[in-house]
């Protein structure tokens, strides 16, 4: 882990992310897992650090944002699954939550047909039911959320939207602060 974070830092990664559960587009491990070691966890944060860039972590379930937020990942995206535990956890850290709502859509709706495996598709299911609550619970709690969408490949051309699938749980300041102050805040691009 070491290796694998200076090296990306070395060539000038703004941010190092890594996989803190299983994915939805991959085939073979499930969501509900947890990835990496907490040692391999605080190995890539205390690489980040002391280049003074930070960890965003791939993560749907309450587990394993929960550990990453407690081994100080400072970001989490997805978080689908998240729990009242976690709220906390983002706000005691003074942590990011990236929801990626819109890429649950269109997987539902085309994954099928651009070839996400059957596997994949029902993984889809598990997840996307489980956004808009776990927004809306995140929103509520005062944790700081910044835009992204996640899309993969032709399915870029849905990103703006996230935009009208947030605004069912949050005001129009919210969703624009989202892409806005909040994703400048955390890239470390305020002003």
């Amino acid at each position: 882990m070491r290796t694998a974070a200076r090296d990306q830092l070395r060539t000038g990664a703004h941010h190092l992310k890594i996989m803190l559960s299983g994915g939805v587009a991959s085939p073979t491990d499930r969501v509900d897992s947890i990835q990496f070691s907490d040692a391999e966890i605080r190995a890539a944060v205390e690489e980040a650090e002391a280049c003074n860039r930070y960890v965003t972590g791939h993560a749907y379930t309450a587990r394993a944002v929960n550990r990453g937020l407690h081994l100080g990942v400072r970001c989490i995206e997805h978080g689908n699954l998240i729990d009242d535990e976690s709220v906390e956890l983002f706000k005691k850290y003074d942590a990011f939550l990236v929801p990626t709502l819109v890429t649950y859509v269109h997987l539902k709706r085309d994954g099928a047909t651009t070839g996400l495996p059957v596997e994949s598709q029902r993984k889809v299911d598990s997840v996307l039911a489980s956004g808009l609550h776990a927004l809306e619970l995140a929103t509520k709690g005062g944790v700081k959320i910044a835009f992204g969408t996640d899309l993969l490949g032709d399915m870029h051309q849905y990103q703006s939207e996230e935009f009208e699938i947030r605004a069912q749980v949050q005001s129009s300041e919210q969703v624009l602060r989202s892409a806005s102050t909040t994703a400048a805040q955390l890239i470390g691009a305020e002003g």
